[in-house]
């Protein structure tokens, strides 16, 4: 059965949304991750959206980020997306992460630095948002 909202409630999904809300549960004491594979069509950006409801109401931060077929040729455009809510705490990186993140967005106009340097520069951002608040990220369409 293909999931239909009724009255914000998702028919057919009870117990996916009990698996993600065991998730959410748990997430101030531990990380985890889950991945919502399937066909097109079959409901998956509804349960996605269902959980990030979720996880808002208990107060947890939720980063999202889609991709789009248009922005394939950009290398950091889903990271951008990702982590918009939290870039303005890029101002409190060691500088050489700060510039490793200007230079992968385009805020500056250098060549972007090596990959390793701009993960550290993300895990940081995203230790220094999980600290003040639990954290959900959100990835769709990621292949």
């Amino acid at each position: 059965m293909s999931d239909v909202a009724l009255h914000g409630r998702l028919i057919g999904r009870d117990r996916e949304m009990r698996a993600l809300a065991d998730l959410l549960a748990g997430i101030q004491e531990r990380g985890a991750a889950v991945i919502v594979r399937g066909e097109a069509g079959i409901g998956k950006s509804s349960l996605v959206a269902a959980a990030s409801d979720r996880a808002r109401e208990r107060g947890v931060q939720v980063l999202t980020a889609a991709a789009v077929q248009c922005e394939t040729h950009l290398p950091f455009a889903g990271l951008h997306q990702l982590l918009l809510p939290i870039l303005a705490d890029a101002d409190r990186l060691p500088p050489p992460q700060r510039r490793a993140v200007d230079a992968a967005f385009g805020v500056v106009d250098e060549r972007a630095p090596e990959p390793f340097v701009i993960a550290l520069a993300t895990l940081q951002l995203l230790s220094d948002a999980a600290a003040r608040a639990p954290l959900l990220l959100i990835v769709e369409d990621a292949h």
